[in-house]
C-alpha cells in the first residue's frame, strides 16, 4: 500500500487527505473557529442504553431548535471506556454559545432512559485543547459501536452560527 501523502494548498487545507483526516480538520475547525462558551454532555446511567442514543438525541436536538432558534449548537457523539461503568459507552456532547438553563432536566426529559447531564463554561484556551485532541488522537470507531453509519457531529441552527465568528467582520 502506497502511504497517504497531504499536499497543502494555497489556502492552508491539504488536496489530498483521508476521510479520516478530512473529519478531524473539519470537526476542530468548527470548534476552534466559532466562540462557543460552553460544554454540555450526556451519559446513560444505564451502559446497556447506549445503543440508543442517536435516536434518544434527536429529541434533545429538537428541543433545542425551538428553545434556543438564536443560538447554534455543535453536537458530537463519542464514546469512552469506563471499566467500573461497564466498558464502553457512547455518549453525547454539545458545544453552545449562550447557556443552556436546566440542562439536565431537558436532558432527562429529552432521553427515554435516565441519563446525567454536565456542563462547563468554555473558554478559547479549552477550545484549543479539544480541537489539539480530535487532530493527534484515533476518532472513536462509531459505525463498529452502533452497527450502521453515524455521522459524527452536526450543527443546529447553523444559520445562527456567522453571529460567532471569531473572525467575522464587525457589523
Amino acid at each position: 500500500m502506497i502511504p497517504h501523502e497531504v499536499i497543502s494548498s494555497r489556502e492552508g487545507k491539504p488536496l489530498s487527505e483521508t476521510p479520516e483526516e478530512k473529519t478531524k480538520r473539519k470537526l476542530s475547525t468548527l470548534i476552534t473557529d466559532h466562540q462557543w462558551t460552553h460544554q454540555y454532555s450526556v451519559f446513560y446511567r444505564e451502559i446497556e442504553n447506549c445503543p440508543s442514543l442517536i435516536s434518544d438525541s434527536n429529541k434533545l436536538k429538537k428541543t433545542l431548535r425551538t428553545k434556543y432558534p438564536e443560538s447554534p449548537f455543535l453536537v458530537c457523539y463519542r464514546t469512552l471506556y469506563k471499566k467500573e461503568r461497564g466498558g464502553l459507552q457512547a455518549y453525547l456532547t454539545l458545544f453552545s454559545t449562550t447557556k443552556i438553563y436546566n440542562f439536565n432536566k431537558l436532558a432527562n426529559k429529552a432521553f427515554e432512559s435516565g441519563v446525567t447531564g454536565t456542563g462547563r463554561a468554555l473558554d478559547q484556551e479549552k477550545q484549543q485543547r479539544i480541537a489539539s485532541a480530535i487532530k493527534n488522537q484515533k476518532l472513536h470507531d462509531l459505525n463498529k459501536y452502533f452497527g450502521q453509519k453515524i455521522r459524527r457531529y452536526s450543527l443546529l441552527n447553523k444559520s445562527a452560527l456567522g453571529d460567532y465568528s471569531y473572525y467575522s467582520e464587525p457589523q
